[in-house]
């Protein structure tokens, strides 16, 4: 009898852990994750998409797809779930210092968002539930300078001789025994 209850507490305490930590798996969820005013989709090298995942209140993103997104050097070790950001081993931590471990999902790993961009050093803000990260982009390329036209000349410049009515005839002969409309034209010898 007391075999019995024991068993029996031991098996309430298994099943009470298993609740625990299925509650703790990471699901699908549907938090924005907007770079630039774009909301992002994240694939993978083949165009699988990749989920954004939350787990334990944290949100998951994938670490290599997330990098190049943000155009940084992201790579991943799905055996060792090393994290590396620009050829450095990064670890994250949450804002009290505590370690936050990637994660693997369906053989990718995945890294906490916000310790992410805080150890990346991108700038981002939460706005009714959305991650709002701002990345530099390219600085915009200067307006066009217009190129000063010089007075048409006959003497050519880098490949390029403009043409006009008054030097045509310096450039081009008309042969003889031409007749409009089929009026050959050839380039004289400089």
């Amino acid at each position: 009898m007391k075999h019995n209850k024991l068993a029996a507490l031991i098996l309430a305490i298994l099943l009470l852990m298993t609740s625990v930590l299925t509650l703790a798996e990471p699901v699908q969820t549907n938090t924005p994750v907007m770079i630039n005013d774009v909301r992002t989709a994240f694939f993978d090298e083949t165009g699988a998409y990749l989920p954004v995942m939350e787990e334990n209140g944290l949100v998951y993103v994938p670490a290599v797809a997330t990098g190049e997104s943000l155009q940084l050097d992201v790579t991943a070790d799905a055996s060792t779930l090393a994290v590396n950001v620009g050829g450095v081993r990064a670890a994250f931590f949450d804002d009290t210092g505590a370690y936050l471990p990637p994660v693997l999902i369906n053989g990718v790993v995945y890294v906490p968002l916000q310790a992410f961009l805080n150890t990346c050093n991108v700038d981002y803000t939460m706005e009714d539930g959305a991650y709002l990260i701002t990345r530099g982009a390219p600085e915009p390329s200067a307006a066009p300078t217009a190129v000063p036209t010089a007075a048409p000349t006959a003497t050519p410049v880098y490949g390029y001789v403009p043409l006009s009515k008054d030097n045509f005839l310096d450039f081009f002969t008309i042969e003889t025994g031409s007749s409009y409309p089929d009026i050959n034209y050839k380039l004289s010898s400089f």
